[in-house]
């Protein structure tokens, strides 16, 4: 680890006679100083260049006119909006910082997360995924960097809380905080993120009730909370999530009943997954309109019996409900899946046959 001080007493007055009107003093000085915290092996950049100009790894930048979400690694992110090639142009600031090991040459970073970065108000992308960053993440982030569109840290080693401050960055796009370690609640300030359209914690410690204030998120396409220690039911607000498609909660501590109408709202859901929680009740009715291709709804206490509805459900590709507490007789229709090529409905209490299904499900 490098002696930050000497070092930086070292390399700032070279900076501050070099650098011209690319990168902002404040900017060059911040990645300067947070390539020490972060691990950054020395080397890796070169200082006696413009980080705009001088092609530092996983910098890019954007010009000053320009609204655009630039990215040097285009392939990672969908062109939604378009991505444009970064700017190695004198009059860029940097707009995305890209330090995922696969993308930065699988330099692991052991170090943590400096409030330095909340310096890059610039910033567009921030991704240091795929490390060995520890410690606490500032909640500058989400207090500075108000112009943030994809904020990816997952897996990481982190601790603590999820910063209640990322709920003001309310031009974010996508948020990453899977598998980091980090414990507490899910903060009611994320319901603020309007634009939000992936929201992913997974493979943490995180505990307490789903809040209400997601079901704000209309432009939510994926809700990620899997293997975490959530407890309570779904609200009812999530009915609101039209536009979700992907709503995974599988091994937490959820319970209660799932509402019918809560998931008939959701109707562009393709993959659902409850399984391994504690919900109750009777099986839901997705209605005639549902666009599921996935349920898994495994491993629950779930009784009565099975919906004829379920036969209705023309896209379903696997369906899992076994390990419940369903009794009665296997609807008819059940034969009726046109595209059914995984179906478990073990270990339960039903009765009547499934021959009708054909040689292709399993």
């Amino acid at each position: 680890m490098w002696r930050s001080v000497s070092w930086l007493s070292t390399i700032l007055p070279i900076w501050f006679l070099r650098i011209t009107d690319g990168a902002s003093v404040l900017e060059t000085t911040s990645l300067i100083a947070a390539a020490s915290v972060l691990g950054i092996a020395p080397g890796t950049w070169n200082f006696s260049t413009d980080p705009c100009v001088g092609g530092w790894t996983g910098v890019g930048c954007c010009r000053n006119n320009s609204d655009a979400l630039c990215c040097a690694f285009p392939q990672i992110y969908p062109p939604t909006p378009p991505l444009t090639p970064c700017e190695r142009t004198a009059d860029a600031q940097v707009s995305a910082l890209i330090l995922r090991s696969d993308l930065f040459g699988n330099q692991l970073l052991n170090g943590t997360l400096p409030e330095a970065l909340c310096n890059l108000t610039s910033l567009r992308i921030l991704d240091l995924g795929l490390q060995r960053l520890s410690g606490q993440i500032p909640g500058c982030i989400g207090s500075r960097l108000s112009g943030l569109q994809i904020l990816r840290i997952g897996d990481n080693r982190f601790n603590g809380s999820i910063p209640e401050e990322l709920g003001e960055l309310r031009s974010l796009q996508q948020l990453f905080l899977d598998t980091t370690n980090i414990s507490g609640p899910i903060p009611a300030s994320l319901g603020r993120l309007s634009n939000l359209t992936n929201l992913n914690l997974r493979s943490n410690a995180l505990e307490g009730d789903l809040p209400e204030e997601i079901g704000q998120l209309s432009n939510l396409v994926e809700l990620s909370l899997q293997v975490n220690r959530l407890t309570g039911s779904i609200p009812d607000s999530y009915g609101d999530l039209t536009n979700l498609q992907t709503f995974r909660l599988f091994n937490n501590e959820l319970s209660g009943g799932v509402s019918s109408s809560v998931l008939q709202g959701m109707t562009s859901l393709t993959d659902l997954n409850l399984r391994h929680n504690r919900f109750s009740g009777p099986v839901p009715d997705f209605g005639l309109d549902s666009r599921l291709s996935t349920v898994d709804l495994g491993f629950n206490e779930f009784s009565g019996p099975l919906p004829g509805s379920l036969g209705g459900l023309s896209s379903l590709t696997s369906l899992f409900i076994g390990h419940n507490r369903l009794n009665g007789s296997i609807p008819d229709n059940f034969g009726s899946f046109p595209a059914l090529a995984q179906l478990d409905i073990s270990h339960n209490m039903l009765a009547g046959s499934l021959q009708s299904l054909g040689g292709n499900t399993q």
